[in-house]
C-alpha cells in the first residue's frame, strides 16, 4: 500500500476534452475528408459533423471524458488505486460538460485542478471507429487550447509535490511558457519528465516548439509510424 508521501506525485498537463466515440462506415470518413486512422484538428468541412455529434439525434453515441493525457492519467489513477496520487491540470469551458469531466475525474481519485474558461466552451473530440478497430480523431479544442501560464502559480505547490510529469504534443502550442517551466522544473529537481509526441503533425507543425522542450524529456513516447516524420523533419 502506497502512503501519503504518494500524493500528487504523478503531474500531467492536459486538454481536457469530452469524447464522443461512435462506429462508422468509411463512406462517412469519405464525406468528411478523414483518414481512418489519424489524428487531426477540427476545420470548417467539420462544423456539420459536430453540430450532428452534440445534438441530441444520436443516442447510441457513447461519451466520456478524453484526450491523449487525460486518458492516461485516468487509466494510471485505476491502476494505482489509492486516491490521490494523480494530479491533473488545463483548462474548461464554464458549461456543463466541463464540470461533467471535473466530476467524473474526482470520482475516480484524480486531483483536478482545472482553470474555467468563461468565453470558449470546453473541447470535444470526435472518434470515429471502422472496421479494423481504426479511430479517426477529429478534435475541436475550444477552452482546452487556452490555458494560461499565470494558473500555473496557483497549483504550484502540486508541481512541487510531483515527481512525474507526463504530457503529450499536443499541449506544445499553449499560450505562455507553462511546458518549458514544467521541464525546466523538473530537470532542476531531478525529476522524472515525459512526453507522448501523439500526433505526427507535432513533429512537423509544432517543430520548433518540440525541439525546445526535448532537452528537458527523460522519456519519450511515440508510435513507429513517426520515425518517418524524424527523418524528414531530423528531429
Amino acid at each position: 500500500m502506497m502512503g501519503t508521501n504518494t500524493r500528487g506525485r504523478l503531474f500531467g498537463l492536459v486538454h481536457p476534452l469530452w469524447d464522443i466515440t461512435a462506429h462508422v462506415e468509411r463512406d462517412f470518413l469519405d464525406k468528411y475528408q478523414l483518414e481512418a486512422n489519424n489524428a487531426i484538428l477540427a476545420a470548417e468541412i467539420h462544423k456539420e459533423m459536430f453540430e450532428e455529434f452534440l445534438s441530441e439525434s444520436r443516442p447510441s453515441l457513447e461519451h466520456g471524458p478524453g484526450g491523449a493525457t487525460q486518458n492516461a492519467l485516468k487509466v494510471a489513477q485505476w491502476y494505482i488505486g489509492e486516491p490521490g496520487v494523480v494530479t491533473s491540470i488545463g483548462c474548461v469551458g464554464d458549461d456543463k460538460v466541463g464540470r461533467k469531466i471535473v466530476e467524473c475525474l474526482e470520482d475516480i481519485g484524480l486531483n483536478v485542478h482545472y482553470m474555467v474558461d468563461r468565453e470558449r466552451p470546453t473541447g470535444v473530440c470526435i472518434v470515429l471507429v471502422t472496421e479494423g478497430a481504426n479511430r479517426s480523431l477529429v478534435t475541436r479544442l475550444e477552452a482546452a487550447n487556452r490555458y494560461q501560464h499565470e494558473h500555473l502559480n496557483k497549483v504550484w505547490e502540486s508541481v512541487e509535490k510531483a515527481t512525474i510529469f507526463y504530457l503529450s504534443g499536443f499541449v506544445l502550442n499553449l499560450p505562455g511558457d507553462t511546458v518549458l517551466t514544467l521541464g525546466k522544473h523538473a530537470l532542476e529537481h531531478n525529476k522524472t519528465f515525459s512526453m507522448n509526441l501523439s500526433a505526427p503533425y507535432v513533429c512537423t507543425v509544432l517543430k520548433d516548439l518540440l525541439l525546445n522542450v526535448l532537452q528537458y524529456c527523460d522519456l519519450i513516447r511515440c508510435c513507429q509510424s513517426f520515425l518517418s516524420f524524424r527523418s524528414n523533419t531530423k528531429i
